[in-house]
């Protein structure tokens, strides 16, 4: 809630709680915008993450295939 100072008159406190209102409407359009751009990072981030496991998997598929092309060339058997 928005804090009221009360001096003055009555019709001092009404403005100066229309003037508060009047701020609310580009407060929730601020909020709203920091949401999103929270959400967009957290997809780009999850993208990122899936992405890099990819190709961290693929790696390794690699050199496991490698170290087993390796042995069985080491025992004398041929692919």
């Amino acid at each position: 809630m928005h804090r009221v100072e009360a001096f003055g008159n009555s019709l001092g406190v009404c403005r100066k709680l229309v003037e508060d209102n009047r701020s609310l409407p580009g407060w929730r359009k601020g909020v709203r915008l920091k949401k999103t751009e929270t959400r967009q990072k957290i997809v780009e981030g999850i993208g990122k993450l899936a992405g890099n496991a990819k190709g961290d998997r693929r790696k390794e598929d690699r050199r496991t295939c490698r170290k087993i092309q390796r042995f069985l060339e080491y025992m004398g058997v041929k692919s």
